[in-house]
């Protein structure tokens, strides 16, 4: 593998895990605000 074959591997790895990380804190904050919404309703 060349150099420039590495760096572009590394650069495709790097923006995947941060899009994958992205996706995760969504999913993450999107479980919470369904929870809160599910406690708040029991509460009313």
């Amino acid at each position: 593998m060349s150099i420039k074959n590495k760096i572009h591997h590394t650069v495709y790895f790097l923006l995947f895990g941060i899009i994958m990380g992205q996706c995760k804190n969504l999913r993450g904050k999107f479980i919470n605000c369904y929870l809160c919404l599910q406690i708040h309703s029991l509460w009313n």
